[in-house]
């Protein structure tokens, strides 16, 4: 049942799958064509992918079964590593960019380093989280009352019993 030359791996009844198919369809069985070795390159321009579908790779071979034009693919990214914009280290989330990048770009905004939530008090020497205008709450009522900025006063931690 092997055809002499076939050193295509063998499956149904001892045949390759073209042999197997040519004995099925009451054909004489003749010898195959060599395939040729290596993917062949995408026809379409500038398309270095293997060509999996008609000469074409898996994502333009989609392109043409939705009737579109054949364009250049866009490049992918990735997600690992920081965001494109530079200076920006978040993960990268669409496009390689962050969230917040992403959204400027696909929005057409221009691109801007993003806004960085204050974290403390802008006073000298204060360790207090930020409240308003820069300075946590007990600067802030100073700057409020229109009185100097000075260092508070520590908490002793003593409770006072009302009543």
């Amino acid at each position: 049942m092997l055809v002499p030359g076939c050193g295509r791996p063998h499956r149904a009844k001892g045949w390759c799958r073209d042999h197997y198919q040519q004995q099925r369809c009451g054909r004489s069985l003749q010898p195959l064509p060599s395939r040729p070795r290596g993917d062949p390159a995408c026809s379409s321009v500038g398309c270095g992918n293997a060509a999996v579908n008609r000469g074409l790779c898996q994502a333009h071979a989609n392109q043409r079964k939705k009737d579109q034009r054949l364009r250049p693919l866009r490049p992918f990214y990735g997600t690992q590593g920081p965001c494109r914009f530079d200076g920006c280290s978040k993960p990268p989330a669409t496009g390689g960019f962050c969230a917040g990048h992403a959204a400027q770009h696909y929005g057409g905004r221009r691109l801007a380093p993003l806004f960085k939530a204050k974290v403390g008090c802008d006073f000298p020497g204060c360790t207090k989280r930020h409240f308003a205008l820069g300075y946590c709450q007990g600067h802030w009522r100073q700057l409020r009352l229109k009185r100097p900025l000075t260092p508070l006063r520590e908490r002793t931690g003593r409770i006072l019993k009302l009543g």
